[in-house]
This record gives C-alpha cells, sequence and structure tokens, in this order.
C-alpha cells in the first residue's frame, strides 16, 4: 500500500510564507508534515492509497465519515496529531464518534471522543469546521495552542512556513527534516539518509510530482543522484520521464505527464515498470492469467525495479464519483 507518493521535488529554501490559522494545532517538535487537498486527491488515480494509510493498516484513523468528506488534512508527527478541515456539524459528529464506542470528555469547552482502546487514537472537535486526531495527550496539547492568546507564549513547528507554499495548489505534500521518518516514509519510497525532504503531487491536470532530496554533502548529492539515475533506466513509461538534477548537496526530482500521457501510462499492461491489473488472491500465491478488470476489483499500477521492491498504487474504479 505505501510508497505510492513517487519521487517528488522543489527546492528547499525555507520560504516564509503565511498558512492557515489552523495549522497552528500541529504538534510543535513536528519533524515532518503531510498535508493534503483531500477534495481534490480523493477524485484522483492517488485517492485511494492515500486514504489506505489513513486506514487500519496505516495511521489507523478513526472511521469517521468526517474524515471521509473533509476538505483537507494535515498530519504532524512525532508527537502524531491530524488537524482535518472541512465541514461536520456537531450533531452529525457526535452520532458518528459514539456509533465507534468512544467515550465523550470535554477538555476546556472542546467536545472530544476518547477511545476505549489503549493506543488507538481519539478526535476531538474545535469546531464545526475542524477536527483533531491523536492521542489524549496530543490533542490536548493541540487544543492547548490553539486557545493561547499571548503571541509572544505561542510557538509553531518551524516546519509551517516552510510547507506553505505547498498549501494552495497542490494535492499532496510532504516537508521533512530528515529521512528515514516514519511517517515520511509511508508515502515517499526513499531508504536512504538525508537531512532534509521537500515533495508534493499534484494530480488535477495530468499528473506533476516534484521534490528536493537535501543530502550531507556534496559528493553524497552526487553518489545519491547516480544511484537514482540507475533505477529510473530501468523503468518504462512514465517511469522514465523522471529528470533528476544535482547541485550542491541537493538531488532534485521531477516529472510531469499530460493527461493523455497518464491514461496511457494506466492502460500499459507490459510487466516491467508500469502494470495495471487486478490484485487477487493471498501472499505467495502465483498470480492468474490476465483478464478483462471487473469493476468490483481492486487495480493498481505496480512500478518494479527499485531496491526497496515493487511499489503497488491502488487505483479507484474511473467509474466511481
Amino acid at each position: 500500500m505505501r510508497h505510492f507518493f513517487g519521487f517528488l521535488m522543489l527546492p528547499i529554501l525555507g520560504l516564509s510564507q503565511s498558512h492557515p490559522s489552523w495549522w497552528t494545532y500541529a504538534s510543535v517538535e513536528a519533524r515532518t508534515i503531510v498535508g493534503a487537498d483531500w477534495k481534490n486527491l480523493r477524485a484522483s488515480t492517488f485517492g485511494a492509497a492515500f486514504q489506505a494509510e489513513l486506514g487500519p493498516d496505516g495511521l489507523a484513523f478513526p472511521r469517521l465519515g468526517c474524515i471521509d468528506d473533509a476538505d483537507q488534512i494535515l498530519i504532524s508527527a512525532p508527537g502524531l496529531l491530524a488537524m482535518v478541515y472541512g465541514q461536520c456539524p456537531p450533531a452529525i459528529f457526535d452520532a458518528q464518534a459514539g456509533r465507534l464506542g468512544f467515550s465523550p470528555v470535554t477538555y476546556k469547552g472542546v467536545n472530544a471522543w476518547i477511545a476505549k482502546d489503549s493506543g488507538a487514537l481519539s478526535v476531538a472537535q474545535i469546531n464545526k469546521q475542524l477536527l483533531l486526531i491523536g492521542s489524549q495527550e496530543t490533542i490536548a496539547a493541540g487544543i492547548d495552542r490553539g486557545q493561547e492568546t499571548e503571541a509572544s507564549k505561542r510557538k509553531y513547528s518551524p516546519l509551517l512556513a516552510r510547507a506553505a507554499q505547498f498549501s494552495h495548489d497542490t494535492d499532496l505534500w510532504i516537508v521533512a527534516d530528515r529521512l528515514p521518518d516514519d511517517l515520511a516514509n509511508r508515502f515517499v519510497p526513499l531508504t536512504m539518509k538525508a537531512r532534509g525532504f521537500d515533495g508534493y503531487l499534484t494530480a488535477r491536470e495530468g499528473l506533476m510530482m516534484n521534490a528536493t532530496l537535501l543530502t550531507n554533502s556534496n559528493e553524497e548529492a552526487l553518489v545519491t543522484a547516480k544511484h537514482l539515475r540507475e533505477q529510473i533506466r530501468k523503468l518504462s513509461g512514465l517511469g522514465r520521464g523522471i529528470q533528476i538534477q544535482n547541485e550542491g548537496d541537493q538531488v532534485t526530482l521531477r516529472l510531469a505527464a499530460t493527461p493523455e500521457e497518464l491514461r496511457a501510462s494506466l492502460r500499459d499492461t507490459a510487466p516491467e515498470a508500469v502494470r495495471v491489473s487486478p490484485v487477487v488472491g493471498t501472499p505467495g500465491t502465483p498470480e492468474p492469467a490476465p483478464e478483462t478488470p471487473k469493476s468490483n476489483q481492486r487495480q493498481v499500477i505496480r512500478i518494479v525495479g527499485l531496491d526497496e521492491g515493487p511499489i503497488e498504487i491502488p487505483l479507484l474504479d474511473p467509474t466511481h464519483k
């Protein structure tokens, strides 16, 4: 399920830009922030894969319709805290949370529902547009930050300003101050070490994926770029269009595809690089002979040729609205 984010890129400039006010609930100690324009992303090829990472086998978000129908999602870690922004009337939120068997509590005037299972994520409603998801401790800390009235005492993650450059016109983005990282590596298939990563994906008109990997030295950047180019040469279809550059201690990757190129790639049934095929059976059993995909079968894009193994990108049913 993981690693659908692929290769990404934008220079790590530490740009100082304004961010939405509701981002300030994010963990001050955050070393990674993941953001999604969920309203656009869920209708794209990559929506199902992102939603899977929020599910039971991923971050294990509570199963709430208000999350599924949200407009934007921001996730900060460590001290995992997610902010879900959209429209969720309190009566609907309470009904959905109550059906999960959560226990209602109030903290500083904020209604929250606490999961009964130890280690499970809980949820709080700041207002009809904003939910917080995390442990009891991270939710309480987020509420404390949000209610801080003295500007001199307010503290924000330094990653927020860097992340703000992505908030207006991208569908999915990641900002991390190091790799590997538990949250970032759910979406980024890069196993090497780095002291910074910025990347985004946009699937509104075709596909654009951009990323910058900040290495520890110019020499390390050269080695990393060479390694990535060797892997790219093993791919076909859209994969071969990934452009890799290195300058100083940074390695940048870029991929752009028109809607026609993306559709053609998804239709490609070649065994190497990009392949669309139904996933059936259980791990360890032989794959059945190719057949015409049925509407009730889960489909994936499978990218092979990477050191860490094949990448599978779950696809939405093209007839799904």
